[in-house]
């Protein structure tokens, strides 16, 4: 039997120290509200989850029949059916908090990249386990026939080996673990930052959407009197045939707005499930952000702002906008890509030294000691133990591409099977020198390897710090263009309500055609579906701002300042 010992008593727990403090196993999410602490509406039994899960693998086998069944196992488990039915079942309006929430839990490129930060902390474990002594213990019994005399055998032996001098290989290669691990944290709050950053996009797009389909829905319904009233003039010849086709012809075109919008909110709310990791079947709703009555009640309103109780988003309150070198400051010290960028430089002039440092010489030192009970039946059945040890020390270095060894080796062993009649067993001591002929050139060549990777990821760096300045700066200009847009149309889409009601105070006098108050009708329909995509574009602006700058809750979208799964404090 051999066993090996693998870490030491204390090991683990120095290992742990240097990873981060939640659980690897489970992927962290945004302070507020849980789904695993909400009763949905009606009773969820496992049963009906276990259900639910055969019924979604069911699905996914018929629509990629190439997949194996093991894989779509993995990919569909009973965890995740259960957080996805009770977020279904739950028939409120979802706040962004509580969409960006779902989001994070399964966003499949946030799992991989926490599962890559498991994978560094277990670098990190065997990177320290590797400064620690390589131990084993070897126990062997043996017997049978020599020269046809009965014999039996047994020994065991205890082995320690202890690198002394590497090169500064295994203090390096722990550096280089603790720097993946931070590049690896910071990979995954960039994962967040982005997905919070697209699905507060999508979030304001499917708002924009679902407004314009109210509008268009509610302008329907008012109208269609007036379209009624329009065949009945025409019927009654009171009107031109003329005047009858034009007022038809808004009324269709008001139609075909009407069916287009409804089309523009089934694919923002495609794009929101994608997000969500929901089926096109799941129904999903969201609060609505403004309100128009509350934005034309209030000509002089300042557009930036936060979010109010009722999940109404209050335009009236001032947002800390800095200026943009300040806002680019920032960024240096909280966007995430950057210390990635960052981490992996550090890493890769580590894994420099680690090349260099095989070039250096290297030591290690094996210690083995023991007992060892031999002998011929006929003389005895059960041997007294004799003590073995051997001590061996290691020299290797590549000097100039060749690689030259020596070894010393101290050995003192029991007397066996051909020394029985001998009282002591034998003594030896060894030493051997090994050199090869330019046979460690690979070497040379991994080191220039290591240092034209370094310089790549020196470029990368100074990639990513443009990169961060552009959007810092595109996201600022974007911000303030955007502010002054829903200004300018919030103004142009109340003087055409106000048309609309001039327009109908003269229709009522009989002064106007039909065909002139639908015409204002469609005019102010297309001012607020402009109003509607100028508030979606200055709230992505604010999104992209956040984003930029690497602070989520820089310009609050609510009350709550939850860091939605990131791995750093910020």
């Amino acid at each position: 039997m051999k066993f090996r010992i693998l870490a030491v008593a204390f090991l683990g727990q120095f290992a742990l120290s240097l990873s981060p403090s939640f659980a690897a196993d489970q992927i962290p999410t945004a302070k507020g509200v849980s789904l695993s602490s909400v009763s949905p509406q009606g009773d969820l039994t496992r049963q009906d989850i276990k259900a639910q899960m055969k019924v979604s693998r069911e699905d996914r086998y018929q629509k990629m029949p190439y997949l194996d069944r093991r894989l779509v196992q993995e990919m569909i488990t009973l965890r995740q059916v259960k957080e996805k039915e009770m977020f279904i079942r739950l028939k409120n309006q979802k706040s962004l908090e509580e969409v960006i929430e779902r989001s994070v839990r399964s966003h499949t490129p946030a799992r991989a990249a926490w599962e890559k930060i498991a994978l560094a902390r277990r670098k990190i474990l065997a990177a320290v386990r590797n400064l620690f002594p390589e131990a084993s213990y070897e126990l062997n019994h043996s017997g049978g026939f020599l020269s046809q005399d009965a014999f039996n055998s047994g020994n065991f032996h205890f082995k320690f080996r202890q690198p002394v001098f590497h090169g500064g290989i295994l203090w390096n290669t722990l550096l280089q673990g603790k720097a993946e691990l931070e590049s690896g944290e910071n990979e995954y709050d960039a994962v967040i930052g982005e997905l919070i950053r697209d699905v507060s996009k999508a979030y304001f797009d499917y708002n924009r959407a679902k407004e314009q389909v109210r509008d268009h829905r509610d302008a329907l319904n008012q109208l269609k009197k007036f379209q009624e009233m329009s065949l009945e003039k025409n019927k009654a010849k009171i009107i031109s045939e003329i005047e009858h086709l034009n007022a038809q012809s808004l009324y269709g075109q008001l139609e075909y707005e009407y069916e287009t919008s409804k089309q523009e909110l089934e694919l923002a709310k495609l794009e929101l499930q994608k997000l969500m990791n929901l089926e096109m079947q799941d129904d999903i709703d969201i609060q609505s952000l403004y309100s128009m009555q509350t934005l034309f009640s209030n000509q002089n309103i300042q557009v930036s702002g936060t979010q109010s109780e009722k999940g109404m988003f209050n335009f009236s309150e001032t947002a800390p906008v800095m200026k943009v070198d300040e806002l680019v400051d920032l960024a240096y010290q909280n966007r995430p890509e950057l210390r990635v960028e960052a981490s992996k430089l550090e890493a890769a002039r580590l894994a420099e030294k680690i090349k260099w440092g095989k070039l250096m010489p290297q030591a290690d030192v094996t210690v083995e000691f023991g007992r060892l009970a031999e002998s011929l039946d006929v003389i005895s059945l059960a041997p007294g133990w004799r003590n073995e040890f051997r001590c061996m020390l290691e020299l290797n270095w590549n000097a100039g591409g060749n690689k030259v060894g020596y070894t010393l080796d101290h050995n003192e062993k029991a007397p066996n099977l051909t020394q029985i009649a001998q009282s002591e067993g034998s003594f030896t001591r060894a030493s051997k020198v090994s050199a090869g002929l330019l046979d460690g050139l690979s070497d040379y060549v991994d080191t220039k390897q290591a240092e034209v990777q370094k310089i790549e990821q020196i470029v990368e760096l100074e990639k990513a710090e443009k990169k961060i300045i552009q959007d810092v700066k595109q996201a600022y200009f974007d911000y303030h263009k955007n502010e002054i847009q829903v200004k300018s149309v919030l103004q142009k889409a109340s003087y055409h309500k106000r048309l609309v009601e001039l327009s109908k105070h003269r229709l009522d006098q009989n002064e106007v055609p039909i065909s002139d108050y639908l015409q204002a009708e469609i005019n102010l329909l297309e001012e607020l579906s402009k109003l509607h995509k100028a508030i979606a574009d200055y709230l992505s602006a604010r999104a992209a701002m956040n984003y930029a700058i690497g602070v989520p809750q820089y310009l609050k979208f609510g009350e709550k300042n939850g860091t939605y799964g990131s791995t750093s404090k910020k």
